[in-house]
């Protein structure tokens, strides 16, 4: 078999994964799942939380990466106070008659959720439990969250595409097929109040060989580390901005940082733009209806290198909460 071949086509597997390492978990709409890299921010409005998010990545390349999450929460333990006014009664404050929510007493929540990742040739796909506890500390809550997952790897070298003659032993080189499954954990801590949240979190905790081929070839899972900072500022009666970033660290790759900025008009219409650095600005835009679901959409324009290639980034995220 041709060396050279060969020696590119495992080139190729290793710049991919590095590719994925990067990507891994990458959404421009992160606000809307930070509890699947940080587990410490499931239940922080006391509700029921359902998330869904497809994201197409560089839509010009032939199979290009994509992803998708499906997840959920809930608080255990909701203190919910109720009004006992006669509802007979005209009075001007509505408020009178909605549940309110108590932030004064520590909680238990629970969630699940799948992610899974095509970055060709290698696709993953995560299975993970996980579990927060939020102490109370006066107008603030401190919250511990812990995430076990089960992930599989998958390499199918038939996926890369070459021009070649005639060598069966090529050929059957690229017909190889290897698959890694192996458990982790996610661990993250998390301070909020009613307008503001800081957390940090890392991923992958459990050292993990990714291996490509029968002969060897692999590559170390690293651990991801999280910092995410989010406000919510009220402009007016009926209009609130919430900026937020997030930064990422990753050994052995540059630190990068997204910033996001998100006006929300009287809880129902949202617009906002988003920053990834050396990579990619997003514009974004959503509506709430019936007070519990939101559909939400971004397109990111490519900045970097990739940009005289790549036609843009295509996400939508689907939210219900009760």
């Amino acid at each position: 078999m041709n060396i050279i071949k060969k020696t590119f086509v495992l080139l190729t597997v290793l710049i991919s994964f590095n590719g994925l390492s990067q990507q891994f978990s990458q959404f421009t709409q992160y606000t809307n799942n930070i509890f699947i890299i940080n587990p410490a921010a499931s239940g922080i409005n006391n509700k029921l939380n359902v998330a869904m998010g497809y994201r197409n990545q560089w839509t010009s390349f032939q199979n290009n990466p994509s992803a998708f999450y499906v997840g959920g929460n809930y608080t255990l333990n909701k203190d919910i106070t109720r009004s006992y006014l006669d509802h007979s009664i005209r009075v001007s404050n509505s408020d009178l008659f909605k549940r309110h929510e108590s932030e004064g007493k520590n909680k238990h929540v629970v969630g699940a959720y799948v992610i899974g990742n095509n970055f060709l040739p290698v696709s993953n796909m995560s299975v993970s439990g996980l579990y927060a506890f939020h102490l109370a500390v006066d107008e603030f809550h401190v919250s511990l969250g812990a995430a076990l997952s089960f992930n599989q790897f998958k390499t199918n070298l038939a996926d890369i595409s070459f021009f070649q003659g005639n060598d069966s032993q090529y050929e059957s080189f690229l017909s190889k097929k290897s698959k890694t499954s192996f458990a982790d954990m996610n661990l993250g801590i998390m301070a909020y109040s009613h307008n503001m949240y800081f957390g940090y979190s890392v991923v992958g905790l459990v050292p993990n060989q990714l291996k490509f081929d029968a002969q060897g070839l692999s590559a170390k899972i690293n651990t991801h580390h999280y910092v995410t900072l989010g406000t919510k500022q009220k402009l007016s009666s009926k209009i609130d901005l919430n900026p937020s970033i997030l930064i990422k660290t990753l050994k052995n790759v540059p630190t990068s940082f997204d910033v996001n900025v998100m006006a929300i008009y009287d809880d129902s219409y949202r617009l906002g733009v988003s920053y990834r650095h050396d990579d990619a600005i997003a514009v974004m835009g959503g509506l709430t209806f019936n007070h519990h679901y939101t559909i939400s959409y971004s397109y990111d324009i490519t900045t970097s290198t990739l940009k005289q290639f790549s036609k843009g980034t295509h996400e939508i995220v689907l939210l219900a909460k009760f």
